[in-house]
């Protein structure tokens, strides 16, 4: 049950959209509100796009029941003792999670052309986190076992009868040390991003930019102890990405990227399981153990179309690809089974209308020289991956 929650997101927040260098000395204030959703939904590994809750959702059987209840176990071998193997058919249904995480962000950022070929940029990104969980349980054959058994033998079959398998599964996290499984709605300031893009080349026909972004451990660290959280924040990274921009006839700008997002290995506290079967790891498995998170390539090809002046529109396609991540320790515990399944790939699209001033101010025709966005993107496409869509708008001010 240990991942029954765990999202797998990759979530690398551009704070900087497109690729261009500001004037040299000029100053650039943005604002970037973004909203992710469809994270209830997940493509497993061979990309079949399932809600999250129904592949979360634990089928309390015989087996599963002897491992999380004494009640239900003692409850099995008393009804086997009646013959018939009646223990071995009951059970108490199938415990439903209703997930429906939401992430917002929203991202004041300051940039600066150092020179008319290079801009640097800081970025403070703040996320809400919200999301709503609720357990229920269907499909029980326990009252066909009910209207024969109760009353009848004992009171302890009884106890083991009237069992609510949905707050004997919420002991089990409690007593095993987890943090409450509930609702939240929380806030926090995610890793800060600084960020340097740099024009190499120019000419009439293309630009080449080279761009880094690095990502500061500002965020909530890593807890082995919330099956809820994000996990997700809390490292330092650097994101290194290659740009040319084509510049076409009538309006029209492609432009091809490639970048490679690597995160710096750290020491974390993870909870290490016994083995394969062992998907509730016990507080007394808590180890330091060193977390080595697989990088990120990612392919993008983004064209755009200048209508005018003042307004244009973009689409974009892109594909990343992650491996497994890797946890070291320093005993003989199954640190392998740490980062099983966390590689992941996706395919995303994405549209987007930009609408800016600058022409306009330089005209006098506009009170101050801003751009005005608005993109779209979803992940079509993906394997061990939950789907994102985002609904993004900026605000860029010049002066």
């Amino acid at each position: 049950m240990k991942k029954f929650l765990f999202l797998i997101l990759l979530i690398s927040l551009k704070v900087l959209a497109g690729f261009d260098t500001l004037p040299a000395n000029i100053n650039s204030p943005m604002f970037k509100y973004g909203v992710f959703s469809s994270l209830e939904q997940k493509y497993e590994k061979d990309g079949q796009l399932w809600n999250l809750g129904d592949l979360r959702s634990i089928e309390f059987d015989s087996k599963m029941l002897s491992k999380i209840s004494p009640d239900a176990k003692t409850l099995i071998n008393a009804l086997d003792a009646f013959g018939q193997r009646h223990g071995q058919i009951i059970n108490y249904g199938v415990l439903k999670f209703d997930i429906n995480p939401s992430i917002q962000y929203f991202a004041p950022v300051y940039a600066y052309g150092i020179r008319s070929n290079w801009t640097i940029a800081l970025g403070l990104p703040i996320i809400t986190y919200s999301n709503n969980i609720n357990l229920s349980t269907v499909n029980s054959n326990l009252d066909s076992f009910r209207s024969v058994y109760s009353g009848r033998v004992s009171e302890e079959l009884d106890r083991a009868l009237n069992l609510d398998i949905k707050q004997e599964v919420l002991k089990t996290i409690q007593q095993r040390g987890y943090k409450p499984l509930e609702s939240r709605n929380e806030q926090y300031l995610s890793d800060i991003q600084v960020i340097s893009i740099y024009k190499f080349l120019q000419s009439s026909q293309y630009d080449l930019f080279y761009s880094t972004q690095l990502g500061l451990p500002t965020g909530p660290k890593y807890d082995p102890d919330d099956l809820a959280a994000l996990n997700i924040f809390g490292q330092t990274s650097i994101d290194n990405t290659v740009a040319a921009k084509l510049k076409g006839k009538y309006g029209f700008n492609f432009t091809p990227s490639l970048s490679y997002l690597y995160t710096l290995p750290d020491q974390v506290t993870a909870r290490v399981p016994f083995n394969e079967d062992d998907s509730l790891p016990d507080i007394t498995q808590k180890e330091n153990v060193e977390r080595r998170i697989s990088g990120k390539l990612t392919a993008k090809g983004e064209m755009q179309l200048e209508v005018n002046n003042d307004l244009s529109f973009s689409t974009s396609y892109s594909q990343s690809q992650k491996g497994d991540d890797t946890y070291v320790g320093i005993g003989n515990s199954r640190y392998d089974l740490i980062g099983i399944n966390t590689y992941a790939r996706e395919e995303k699209y994405s549209l987007g209308v930009n609408y800016n001033t600058i022409s306009a101010y330089f005209k006098k025709k506009a009170l101050l020289p801003f751009i005005l966005s608005y993109e779209f993107s979803d992940i079509f496409k993906g394997e061990n991956i939950n789907r994102r869509t985002l609904h993004e708008f900026s605000f860029v001010m010049f002066f």
